[in-house]
């Protein structure tokens, strides 16, 4: 955790660190900062695509000093050959070696069958270039000069380079950033576990207030109310007896269900079926409609007869069917059977359905 003291120290897990220490180290982080998008900037400069606005070149000789130093960035911009006068610094393409670009200056403008063409020197040189500079291979008009920043940027492009200048200083502000952060979620913590305390004391407070005044308003209770008991019981304490009785009223009880019950009996060698029907006093005749599925088709059968007495038992209804002979086929496979019965009487009729 971090804390600041009275003398202006930063105090991070025992160690004093000293206001101005911690103001130098935010001074270093933004030079670094500053330093990395610089060098950037300067790496990428001759490759960003502004041809229209200006381009940017590294000039790696001494042909033009004092003008252009060695190592020296060389700023132009688009120009019309015809704008171009003796004594301008241009870039053009090398009419020797069309892979480079050249930075010298017009010595000379002469016209040829109504073509320009540009002699040109290098400042520092003894003698005029060799060759002639048509208009197509001008590149742009020399604006101004930053010294030193080519070397920069070309060593900034070699591996060793690039690790000292850029990846170096970038470890360096990343690891400068985490302490930064670091010492944030530190003072965080420290803050919300004071503010954590303080609420946490304020819940025990609240707490214990509420526990006291309800215990009081439990002293000041002269009238209690009791739930009657549900159950009768007698208990013995010390040889005395006392037996609580129940005052709720007991729930009523509901009449069995009346009336016909259809109930299906299937034989033990699966081939008919019975069924009986209890309480039908009432009615005096019934019919029935039987459907069930076998391993072909779905087969089914119908019937009536006539009702006497408090139950009724059928004849076997068989699965299958029977010649005037007596002799029967008998379906496979019977299952889903379902049996509908109407029972008749002098009052409404009654339709009970059972399945197996």
């Amino acid at each position: 955790m971090a804390k600041i003291n009275k003398k202006g120290q930063r105090k991070v897990g025992g160690i004093r660190i000293p206001h101005k220490l911690k103001i130098a180290v935010d001074i270093l982080e933004w030079i670094i900062f500053i330093a990395l998008v610089a060098l950037l900037i300067t790496v990428l400069l001759p490759v960003l695509p502004t041809q229209k606005q200006f381009q940017v070149y590294i000039v790696p000789s001494g042909s033009m000093e004092p003008t252009i130093h060695t190592g020296s960035f060389a700023f132009t911009v688009p120009v019309k050959t015809s704008e171009i006068k003796t004594g301008n610094v241009i870039a053009f393409v090398d009419p020797v070696n069309a892979k480079l670009t050249i930075v010298h200056r017009v010595v000379k403008v002469t016209a040829l069958d109504k073509q320009i063409e540009f002699k040109t020197k290098g400042d520092n040189n003894n003698s005029q270039d060799l060759w002639i500079v048509p208009p197509p291979l001008v590149r742009g008009k020399f604006i101004f000069a930053l010294p030193y920043l080519g070397y920069i940027s070309a060593n900034a492009k070699t591996p060793i380079g690039f690790g000292l200048m850029i990846v170096l200083p970038a470890i360096l502000l990343v690891l400068l950033q985490i302490k930064r952060i670091k010492q944030g979620i530190e003072e965080e913590v420290v803050k919300r576990t004071n503010e954590a305390l303080k609420n946490r004391l304020m819940i025990i407070v609240i707490f214990f207030v509420g526990l006291g005044t309800f215990s009081l308003l439990q002293i000041n209770i002269t009238k209690v109310q009791y739930a009657r008991a549900l159950y009768i019981t007698k208990v013995a304490i010390n040889n005395v007896g006392f037996t609580v009785k129940n005052f709720a009223d007991p729930p009523a009880q509901s009449d069995p269900v009346a009336g016909p019950v259809l109930t299906l009996i299937k034989s033990t060698d699966g081939k008919s079926l019975t069924f009986n029907i209890t309480d039908v006093s009432a009615y005096n005749s019934l019919s029935y409609t039987l459907t069930y599925d076998t391993d072909t088709v779905p087969q089914g059968a119908v019937g009536n007869d006539v009702v006497s007495g408090q139950n009724y038992t059928s004849s076997p209804i068989i699965f299958g069917t029977c010649s005037t002979g007596g002799t029967c086929v008998y379906n496979t496979g019977v299952h889903n059977i379902v049996l509908t019965v109407t029972l008749s009487g002098s009052g409404d009729p009654k339709v009970l359905t059972g399945s197996l």
